[in-house]
This record gives C-alpha cells, sequence and structure tokens, in this order.
C-alpha cells in the first residue's frame, strides 16, 4: 500500500518518536533531521538541502509550535513539492494563514482521527444543539512548559468545534487564570459551546458534551466512549471501534486522501491570540 513511500521527521522530540513507531510498524523506511540533536546518529539526516528532501515523498514537521512556519517554508523554498504534515498548530500569526492554502499540506489535529468523533459526527446535528461543552486538561506535573496550555491544545477543541458544527460565531469572550483558559462562543441562532483548558489540574480530561434537542451525547476521548442519553432517562452506550488516532491520521496523512487543513479553526485560534494577547 505505501510501497515507494520515504518519510522525513523533520524534529524528533516526543511526538516525532511516537510517529517513527507507528511508521516502523507500517514497515516504511524512514529517517530523521533535528539540529538541536548531536548524540544519535541512527536513522539520522545531516542537514536539509534541495538534494536531501529530493529523496522522500512525505515530511513531517515535529518541532515546537514557534518554528513551524519558518520550517515550512524552508522546506518549500529548497524545492520540495510533495506532502507536508505540520503539527498543531501550522500558524501563530494572521500574515501566516496563507500557507493553510497548499492543498499538499496537512496539520497535526489527530483528535479528529479520534473514533468517538466519527460517532459524534453520526448523531450530531448543529442546527438542534442548544450547548457544547469541550474539556482538555492535563496533569500539573505533566504541562509543557514550552508554552500556554491554550497555544498548546487549544486548536485541538476548536478545530473539533469547527469539524462538527460548521458554526457562524455571534461572539466570543475568552478568560485566564495561570494557565487555565476559560473560552465562551455564542453561535448560530442560540448556541453556546465552552472550553476549558488546563495544564494546572490533577486528573487527566478529554470530553465533549453535546446537548440536542432530544438527547445529550457525552463523549470521552481518552477511553473512547460515547453515552447516548434519551428523553427518557435511558443512557444508551455507542458503539465506538476503538483505534489509534495517530496511526489513523498518519494512514490518513501517506494515502491518498485530501490534506486535512482546518482553515476556518486556524483562522478563529489566530484572532483568540491576537484580541487577547495570549502568546
Amino acid at each position: 500500500m505505501y510501497k515507494n513511500t520515504k518519510v522525513l521527521l523533520y524534529g524528533f522530540g516526543n511526538i516525532a518518536h511516537i510517529h517513527s513507531k507507528y511508521l516502523t510498524i507500517l514497515n516504511i523506511d524512514w529517517n530523521w533531521y533535528d539540529p538541536y540533536i548531536k548524540n544519535n546518529n541512527f536513522a539520522r539526516v545531516a542537514e536539509i538541502s534541495k538534494k536531501t528532501l529530493a529523496a522522500y515523498t512525505h515530511v513531517m514537521v515535529c518541532t515546537p509550535e514557534i518554528f513551524h512556519y519558518d520550517n515550512y517554508t524552508e522546506i518549500r523554498k529548497k524545492g520540495f513539492e510533495g506532502k507536508i504534515l505540520v503539527e498543531k498548530p501550522a500558524v501563530l500569526k494572521k500574515n501566516e494563514l496563507f500557507i493553510l492554502k497548499d492543498r499538499n499540506l496537512s496539520v497535526g489535529l489527530v483528535e479528529r482521527f479520534n473514533p468517538c468523533i466519527d460517532v459524534l459526527k453520526k448523531y450530531f446535528i448543529a442546527t438542534d444543539c442548544a450547548s457544547l461543552d469541550f474539556v482538555r486538561c492535563s496533569f500539573a506535573r505533566d504541562n509543557n512548559p514550552r508554552v500556554n496550555a491554550f497555544v498548546d491544545v487549544g486548536l485541538h477543541d476548536l478545530d473539533l468545534f469547527f469539524h462538527l458544527c460548521n458554526p457562524s460565531i455571534n461572539s466570543f469572550d475568552l478568560h485566564r487564570g495561570i494557565d487555565t483558559f476559560f473560552l465562551t462562543i455564542s453561535f448560530n441562532k442560540n448556541s453556546v459551546a465552552r472550553f476549558v483548558w488546563s495544564n494546572e489540574t490533577f486528573a487527566k480530561e478529554r470530553s465533549i458534551t453535546a446537548r440536542l434537542d432530544d438527547c445529550t451525547l457525552q463523549a470521552d476521548l481518552l477511553d473512547q466512549t460515547v453515552k447516548n442519553h434519551g428523553p427518557k432517562a435511558t443512557i444508551e452506550n455507542l458503539y465506538v471501534e476503538k483505534y489509534s488516532p495517530i496511526k489513523r491520521q498518519l494512514e490518513y496523512f501517506l494515502s491518498s486522501s485530501p490534506p486535512n487543513l482546518s482553515q476556518k479553526s486556524h483562522e478563529f485560534f489566530v484572532s483568540c491570540l491576537e484580541k487577547f494577547e495570549i502568546l
């Protein structure tokens, strides 16, 4: 299926290590490049050049967020025309959004490939939605010291919000603690979405609650379960075919499928960064 596929991992931190594991499982040839790692030569590329890039069909940019735009433009300027996956967020500034018009660019928004989202999408009707809650909290000791919680994980849920609802946004407001963010969005006619992102808690949470006209759907993205609360106090455990979202995203990226760009969610994400001076 992946004959003649060869992948370059640009950056070799934690997420790149995970990708390399699945690339190996899929029996795909891969190498890595990271100018900041000097003590490991296994499968390493010494430099990024036009000649080096010509050997690869796909490139995955797994560097820190602030370098994503520069890494992407470097790769394109050196003549690589193949598929690129840039981990989220792809950009942090309004004047960088234009790169999302690249039809060979995908963004690493792995939660869109969580099988729970397939089930929610099947039952979800945006026009019947009264409210949505998104919660994404992490253990304080495991937080990402490089960036705040909004920059770190906010785009995951904003992308799911746009993916599920394709909303027309009326207004929004954001409040911040030390490293806890609360965002409220009024959308469509009378619907409300609320988001909580925190790296200061003692419980790992990844959940979505959708309150529709005829039911309430509760999805646990960690356990990959979805419950349907019906009008007569019934609770149905909907079938979710469990699967690794990272592996599924990788398979999608390496296939001939269209790119996962998330233009609208990135535009909204960047507008929040600028309006509330989050960076």
